[in-house]
């Protein structure tokens, strides 16, 4: 079990402890969220908000071998202290916005953090010293900026020197001093008193020189990460990391407008350096708008889903021009398919209406006057579909289908709905076509399966080899199979 800052295993970790082991989980190799996962197992006491101090630990302690929170833990040790921050200023110390343009105020954090942590005002395990009022009059104000100007001046200097403990607790005690000098707390704080950040300077180089007051070992990093995405260190970087810092929208190769300059214009953000950030219109013609943003100004451009505007390529166009496109000449032989078998319906229909009736239960169709010698024709009515090839050799096997023909590739005909009912006849229609059933026995079959050619579209027909009685069933050979070609020899002329 690891051992909290006072060399105990009874009291759960606070903040500082928690973020010393996800460092070192981290650079064990382990993602900061299931670094984040197996701390929580232990239950620290900040286990409720270990969001916070996790957002914290990963971009305010100065990159992936965790510089900043080394300098803390070695601070707060020759302090002696093991004070909580509590859950409300961890989450400021984390996200509260300074409004300090240009600047991540990482140092400022780290300051603030160090006085909480090694306040001698607290109540119940948690410092009492440091509230929201006091970061809010820090907020947007010069003496601020100069704080963590200085502040970072100083953390330069320290990482100079090669005795790092005694640099690290150096840097700490002057982080503290500038911190309670600048918000008026050193007499509440019990803390001596200096009257200017160039007096807390002087002091701080000093302390540079003088013997380390804590023989506290530092602990060193077990390894360190290669991954230096999840980590970051908002230190030592460059204008152009503040600035994506503190305007988490801006992203390469994302889409944005700015309407206070551009109206409707949708630009994409190309690159982003030190001198501002580079944005392009690309219009339908003429060269592209180029607009550098000055990297303070970035909040005025807004993130967009809105596509931007694009004229198709030559090529592109006359390939997918409808009448080039493959599937539109499928749809225009559907459509002359459906077309013509339905005028070839009407062509060749009945001389007389009553010349044939329909049973149901079961279903028959029943002649009704004599009929001379291939007098009937009966052709099929419904709508058609094209048949894929993948399909074709299934529908063949299963006989079921009603497949007619044009330029050698076959369509199906799913007949119009039925009538099902005498009573409610305006539900279907009687097509004899498809109400002839078939039997097995040669004495009741009386139809057989004819082709014509109407118009190029080949079409199986119904027809009457011999001349047939009155009320006579009438039905065809259940002998009858479905081709995988149409139909070899010379179809009739519909």
């Amino acid at each position: 079990m690891s051992m909290n800052s006072s060399n105990t295993n009874q009291v759960a970790s606070n903040e500082l402890e928690t973020m010393l082991k996800l460092s070192e989980l981290y650079q064990a190799g382990f993602k900061m969220d299931d670094a984040i996962v197996e701390v929580q197992r232990s239950s620290p006491s900040c286990k409720a908000y270990m969001v916070d101090v996790a957002f914290f630990c990963r971009m305010f302690t100065g990159g992936s071998t965790f510089p900043l929170l080394r300098c803390l833990d070695m601070f707060c040790k020759s302090c002696g202290h093991n004070l909580l921050i509590g859950e409300e200023m961890m989450n400021h110390l984390a996200h509260y916005d300074f409004k300090i343009s240009g600047q991540t105020m990482v140092l400022t954090r780290f300051a603030l953090a160090a006085c909480i942590l090694t306040s001698r005002k607290h109540q119940d395990g948690i410092s009492k010293l440091i509230y929201k009022s006091d970061l809010d009059k820090l907020k947007n104000k010069d003496s601020t900026r100069k704080l963590d100007d200085m502040l970072h001046s100083l953390w330069t200097e320290a990482q100079k020197v090669s005795n790092t403990e005694l640099a690290y607790i150096a840097f700490g005690k002057a982080a503290v001093r500038m911190t309670l000098h600048a918000l008026s707390k050193q007499k509440i704080a019990k803390q001596e008193s200096y009257d200017s950040f160039e007096e807390i300077v002087e002091q701080f180089q000093a302390d540079l020189v003088s013997p380390a007051s804590s023989t506290v070992k530092a602990t060193s990093a077990s390894a360190v990460s290669t991954d230096e995405t999840s980590v970051q260190d908002l230190v030592n970087c460059s204008s152009q990391t503040v600035a994506l810092f503190q305007n988490n929208h801006i992203k390469l190769n994302e889409k944005y407008t700015c309407p206070s300059q551009y109206e409707d214009k949708i630009f994409i953000l190309k690159s982003i350096d030190d001198t501002g950030a580079h944005f392009e219109h690309s219009p339908l013609f003429g060269d592209p708008l180029k607009h550098c943003q000055d990297l303070a100004s970035l909040k005025q451009w807004k993130h967009t889903k809105r596509e931007t505007t694009q004229l198709c390529p030559p090529a592109l166009c006359a390939q997918r021009m409808a009448y080039n496109f493959p599937s539109m000449q499928k749809e225009a032989d559907k459509m002359y398919v459906n077309a013509i078998l339905m005028e070839a319906y009407m062509t060749n229909k009945l001389k007389e209406d009553d010349m044939v009736s329909f049973t149901l239960h079961p279903n028959n169709l029943v002649l009704m006057k004599k009929a001379k010698k291939k007098e009937l024709r009966f052709f099929p009515a419904g709508t058609c579909t094209a048949v894929p090839e993948k399909d074709l050799e299934k529908i063949v096997e299963k006989n079921k289908a009603t497949l007619v023909w044009y330029k050698n590739k076959p369509f199906n005909v799913q007949p119009f709905k039925a009538v099902t009912s005498l009573e409610k006849p305006e539900n279907g229609i009687f097509c004899p076509f498809f109400w002839a059933k078939a039997s097995e026995e040669a004495s009741e079959i009386n139809l057989a399966t004819g082709w014509v050619d109407f118009k190029q579209l080949k079409i199986p027909v119904l027809e009457n080899p011999d001349g047939i009685s009155p009320q006579t069933l009438l039905f065809k050979s259940t002998e009858e199979h479905l081709e995988l070609e149409p139909p070899a020899k010379k179809a009739k002329s519909g």
